[in-house]
């Protein structure tokens, strides 16, 4: 008896080969086998893997730009699986979908920004409407921040915002990270992190931060149309990155002066 027939997902590279080993390739009407797949029951392990969502392997390695595959199993060659993904011994590609129809609310926001980091040309100069953006950008940053429930009553207070040049980082850095380091910024950030990290938006989490600068990949994270991370992405496409906020309520931003930027491009 073969078994019910189901069905799985699997995100590829650009050539079709497997983000794992990049040597198995997915082509559609294409039958993969693992005869020695271990059978133990457990989701991780040898054999071949597949989502159960079509957003599931962004939790694991797949990394954006992909391909992705609807593929067929029986339920008689499960060899393992948990409530996110199955590992089996033999499958089917049956059809390619569509690489941004990933099943999630806001796909839309999410590829748009993908596309505007893609794009990212990095910092800009200082100027009076730039930096009148970024300040507007960091309060709202933290006005969510302090609303989202996994703040637990802990409040940040931000009482002005500071531009610190290229130059100028260089010599207070050592100063201000220990001030920064002090504040309730971190244990406020980190707890509304890990709170999103248990959303829906989970798996995007963790494919933007491989896919993008480790200086960028929190901010792309859409839990909701009120997510304090999209803010710092913003703050990015200003031409700035937002440090943190000491304990006396200063958000430091680095930003290069005009005259950093005409000197070294």
């Amino acid at each position: 008896m073969v078994g019910k027939k189901l069905v799985g997902y699997k995100m590829v590279r650009p050539d079709g080969t497997s983000f794992y080993d990049s040597k198995t390739v997915y082509a559609v009407g294409k039958i993969l086998r693992m005869k020695d797949a271990t059978a133990d029951g457990q989701p991780c392990g040898h054999g071949l893997h597949l989502a159960k969502e079509k957003h599931g392997p962004m939790k694991y390695n797949a990394v954006w730009p992909w391909r992705l595959f609807e593929c067929s199993y029986t339920e008689n060659d499960v060899v393992g699986q948990d409530d996110d993904k199955v590992r089996v011994r033999k499958l089917k590609i049956e059809r390619e979908l569509d690489p941004k129809d990933i099943g999630l609310p806001r796909a839309n926001q999410f590829f748009d920004r993908l596309e505007r980091l893609k794009n990212y040309t990095g910092m800009k100069a200082q100027t009076p409407a730039r930096k009148k953006n970024v300040a507007r950008a960091v309060h709202e940053h933290v006005l969510r921040l302090n609303a989202h429930p996994a703040a637990a009553g802990r409040v940040i207070v931000v009482n002005k915002v500071v531009f610190h040049g290229l130059v100028e980082w260089a010599s207070v850095w050592a100063s201000v990270r220990a001030s920064v380091r002090a504040s309730v910024w971190d244990s406020v950030r980190d707890s509304v992190r890990a709170s999103v990290r248990d959303s829906v938006w989970a798996s995007v989490w963790d494919s933007v931060r491989d896919s993008v600068r480790a200086s960028v990949w929190d901010s792309v994270v859409l839990d909701d149309g009120a997510s304090p991370f999209l803010l710092e992405h913003d703050i990015l496409d200003y031409g700035a990155v937002l440090y943190g906020i000491d304990k006396g309520g200063v958000a430091h931003v680095i930003m290069p002066t005009a005259e950093e930027v005409a000197r070294d491009g």
